[in-house]
This record gives structure tokens, C-alpha cells and sequence, in this order.
């Protein structure tokens, strides 16, 4: 019997008396599993999915979608998880953090509800990769005075590093946050480290989605600072921010506000700052974004009648070099089947003089020109085709300098 039941706990290889998770590795953007298991030395295991984890590293949602027991704490139980993950990692009473408990190391934990790391002091290097914050999580105030890891981490609530001091390196990569983040500094703070509060000094975010808002309002970013292919559903808040030479933004498309009554202020304020650093492809970027948030924020005709829908749809509000090209192609062929169609010009006949109207515009009013198709035509189509052609002209000499333009925004403006 005994023999029995302990093939029976003893499920696909994981012992009862261990956890069975294993830490995640992110080689070239994949996530695999790492020889290295649970950190933690816990003698109550919960069984999901016929496996069995500790407390600190249980799922609360399994396989089919379903709240586990641990998903179904309530409050006096996760009040409880949460004291014994802080009596674990070794929080003194003087909320510090010094890397000397029974664990320092963070990876995998699923929070089952609210986590307040208010004023903690993280006096050693800190990592949370990989962990789940199921409800509210609060840094309010805290110190990190090593580096802060939180890679492939998942925020389900709003989170909180409001006036957070970073001493070293923030790592905030393939991150998911579903509601607000805020790593806003106050101006009336009454801490006597102020100016060390207020600075992040390396920043990387790379490949974050942030589904919520975000906001990094007064913050001095004194070095490398990485939102490449991040994700913004909502635009970010860089208010009264000091951006660094070597900031990175992700592009155009991953910039899904443009339409919130706020949206083209904080564009607006991103521009300025990449006039700052001189950051070209970016300024070009956040004016467009702008552009189009003020216009699709305002009413029927400001949104489709408007010059600025016009420019948008031609050049991208001068971002885009190859557009208005693409769109003169387009038009060339358009006026060439006018020409043959409508005016029984012969097809060869009817793209070049379409090509003439391009690169020797309005030769319909060339005296020799004029002369030589009043033979070929009656006066009605005759009148007819000089204004098509004309009209032909104008529309190629706005795209062909909306081209130009671009192609010279991408190098200086102003």
C-alpha cells in the first residue's frame, strides 16, 4: 500500500516534498526551462494539473482555465502568503532588504492579491522575473541601491513605483502590464535624497506590453534608456522629463492611442524632447502621432476633409519618403486609362503623354502642344483633356515635394 501511494504522489517525476517549477530562460526571445528548480524549501505542496508546487510558486488559473485553490484565497490567506514570503527573503522590521535571509531570489513567485513594498530598502541585487502580480502591487517610496530585474514578469493591476529610488540598472523586458504603471517622481517631495530619486539611470523595456497607462512624469533618465518594440495601448506620460542621447522608441505602429483627448499633448511633449537630443526619426515619429491624435480627436471635417487627412494619407505628415511616390505610380496609371479610355488615345501613346504631364507639367498649354491636339481633337475634348492634364500636373508636383520634403525631414528639420 505504501509502495502504491507513493507512485501515486510521485507525478511525472516531481516528488512530493519538492516544487516542480523550473526558471525560465529567454534565448533569442523563446522562453525554455533552465536546470535550475524552486528556490524555496516549503513542505506543503498544492497539486495542479497533476503536478505539485510550493505556495510561493503556484498558479491561481490552470490548464483549463479555472481558478485553482490558491486562486481562490481569500483576504486573511493572501495577508498570510504575503508574511511568509517576507519572513522568507529575510524583510527586517525596518522594512530592509539586505539579501542575507533564508532566499534572495525572487523568480517565478505568483502573487496571489495586493503586495505593498512601500519605503522597503532593497539593499542587494533584486529578481522578480518571470513573476505574476495578480492584484495591486506597491514600490511606493522603495529603495533599489543594486539592479532590479523584473524580465517576462506579468502585471495584472495597477502597480506602483511612485517617487522609487534606482540607484543601478532597471530590467523591465517581454514585461505584460494590464492596467496602469506609474514610475512617476513628485516635485514636492520632501525626501532628503531628492535628486537621487529622481534620476533612472540605465532603463531597459524592451518588448514590454503596456496595455494601460503609463507614466514616467519628472523623471531625469541619465543613461541608456530602451522601449524598443514595446507596445503602448494607451500614450505614455513623459511629462517634465529629461530624456538621454540614447533613448529608444519603438515604431510608429506600436503607438495604438490616437484618438484620447490627452494623446497629442504627451506626443507633443515626446517631440520636443527628441528635438532636444537631435533624434530626427523619432521627432518625425511623435509629430505624426500628434498629428493625427489632434485631428482624430476633433470633429467630422477636421477628421476627413481636413489638409492634415490629406497629408497624413500622402506622406504620413512627412515621415514617409516612398508614400507619395507609391501614390503617384498610382495616379499615373489612373490618367493613362482616362487618356486611352475617354479621349480613344492609342495605350502607348496615352502613358506617355500621362509620363509628360509628370516630368514636363502642363505642356497641354505649350503653344506647339496645343497647336498639334487641336487638329487631333474637337474643342469640347480638347478643353476636356487640358484640364485633366493639368490637373494631372498639380497632383504630381504636390506629391513629387511632399517626397522631397520627407526625405529632407529625415535629416533636419525646422
Amino acid at each position: 500500500m505504501i509502495k502504491i501511494k507513493l507512485e501515486v504522489l510521485n507525478i511525472k517525476g516531481h516528488q512530493m516534498n519538492k516544487c516542480c517549477y523550473k526558471h525560465k530562460l529567454l534565448p533569442n526571445e523563446e522562453l525554455i526551462e533552465s536546470e535550475e528548480s524552486c528556490q524555496f524549501d516549503v513542505e506543503e505542496l498544492i497539486l495542479v494539473d497533476g503536478k505539485y508546487f510550493c505556495q510561493f510558486h503556484c498558479p491561481v488559473i490552470n490548464d483549463q482555465k479555472e481558478l485553482t485553490e490558491k486562486g481562490m484565497w481569500n483576504d486573511e490567506k493572501i495577508d498570510r502568503f504575503n508574511d511568509d514570503f517576507f519572513e522568507v527573503i529575510g524583510i527586517t522590521d525596518d522594512r530592509e532588504f539586505t539579501g542575507e535571509g533564508k532566499v534572495d531570489d525572487f523568480r517565478g513567485v505568483v502573487f496571489p492579491g495586493e503586495i505593498d513594498f512601500s519605503d522597503v530598502q532593497f539593499k542587494a541585487p533584486v529578481d522578480f522575473s518571470n513573476c505574476e502580480f495578480i492584484g495591486e502591487s506597491y514600490f511606493t517610496d522603495a529603495v533599489f541601491s543594486d539592479d532590479v530585474i523584473f524580465t517576462y514578469s506579468t502585471f495584472r493591476k495597477s502597480t506602483n513605483f511612485y517617487n522609487c529610488r534606482f540607484d543601478r540598472g532597471l530590467d523591465f523586458l517581454y514585461c505584460m502590464v494590464l492596467e496602469s504603471i506609474n514610475f512617476q517622481y513628485t516635485n514636492k517631495s520632501d525626501h532628503e535624497d531628492q535628486e537621487e530619486r529622481q534620476v533612472i539611470k540605465t532603463i531597459n523595456m524592451s518588448d514590454s506590453v503596456f496595455i494601460g497607462d503609463a507614466y514616467f512624469d519628472n523623471r531625469e533618465f541619465k543613461g541608456k534608456t530602451d522601449f524598443r518594440r514595446c507596445t503602448f495601448s494607451t500614450a505614455p506620460s513623459f511629462y517634465g522629463c529629461e530624456l538621454h542621447q540614447e533613448t529608444f522608441f519603438p515604431p510608429f505602429s506600436n503607438f495604438l492611442d490616437t484618438s484620447s483627448s490627452e494623446a497629442f499633448q504627451k506626443y507633443r511633449v515626446l517631440r520636443l524632447s527628441m528635438e532636444n537630443v537631435r533624434n530626427r526619426v523619432d521627432e518625425g515619429s511623435f509629430f505624426a502621432l500628434e498629428q493625427r491624435s489632434l485631428r482624430l480627436s476633433s470633429g467630422f471635417a477636421d477628421k476627413y476633409l481636413s489638409l492634415s487627412f490629406i497629408y497624413e494619407k500622402c506622406s504620413l505628415y512627412g515621415t514617409s519618403v516612398s508614400r507619395p511616390m507609391i501614390i503617384l505610380l498610382c495616379f499615373l496609371s489612373f490618367f493613362s486609362f482616362n487618356y486611352y479610355y475617354f479621349f480613344d488615345i492609342e495605350f502607348v501613346e496615352a502613358v506617355e503623354f500621362s509620363i509628360q504631364q509628370v516630368v514636363r507639367p502642363f505642356t497641354s498649354w505649350n503653344s506647339k502642344e496645343a497647336e498639334y491636339l487641336g487638329k487631333i481633337f474637337i474643342i469640347s475634348d480638347f478643353f476636356a483633356l487640358r484640364l485633366i492634364a493639368t490637373l494631372q500636373s498639380l497632383v504630381s508636383l504636390m506629391l513629387i515635394a511632399l517626397s522631397i520634403l520627407a526625405a529632407r525631414w529625415r535629416f533636419k528639420r525646422g
